[in-house]
């Protein structure tokens, strides 16, 4: 009995951490609003978003939708605070010429990785709006996500920076 129980143990912990596998998603956007549905795998470099209406920050984080186009000549990168405890309470913007701004146009142009067979890590990434103006376009940056659709960690890692934290 107790080997019956210890293999049905292993046989549930086998399933959890494959399904872990799947659920590499970015943070579910609160009810009401969109989450990125763009395909792991992107191998288009260059800085990509969805073009949006406005350079102001969204109330509630939230990820651009859709398939994204190449932003052209981006002049300012507006990030929006991400609304988790320590996660960065202020909006910043960066303009070219300022020393963060063509790393952090670097690290938002590389292309997503292509989705990996191995086992993901289970956690929700924290939702990261950021925008970009190019002439009068404004675009929801694309950050880059790794193969097991997370946010890349060097994107994070100068968004992070970028913002000060």
């Amino acid at each position: 009995m107790r080997h019956l129980a210890s293999l049905l143990s292993a046989a549930l912990l086998i399933g959890l951490l494959g399904a872990c596998g799947s659920s590499g998603q970015p943070a579910a956007a609160p009810s009401g609003t969109s989450t990125s549905t763009s395909s792991p795998g992107n191998a288009t470099p260059g800085l990509r978003g969805i073009r949006v209406q406005s350079f102001d920050c969204p109330a509630t984080p939230v990820a651009p939708t859709g398939n994204p186009q190449p932003i052209d000549s981006a002049e300012a990168i507006r990030l929006c605070p991400i609304g988790i405890p320590g996660g960065g309470t202020a909006t910043v913007t960066l303009t070219a010429g300022q020393p963060a701004f063509a790393p952090l146009i670097a690290a938002l142009s590389v292309p997503d990785q292509p989705p990996t067979g191995a086992v993901c890590p289970a956690y929700a990434d924290a939702l990261q709006s950021v925008l970009a103006k190019s002439g009068a376009a404004v675009f929801a940056v694309k950050v880059p996500i790794d193969g097991c659709n997370h946010y890349l960690r060097s994107a994070l890692d100068l968004l992070t920076r970028a913002r000060g934290a």
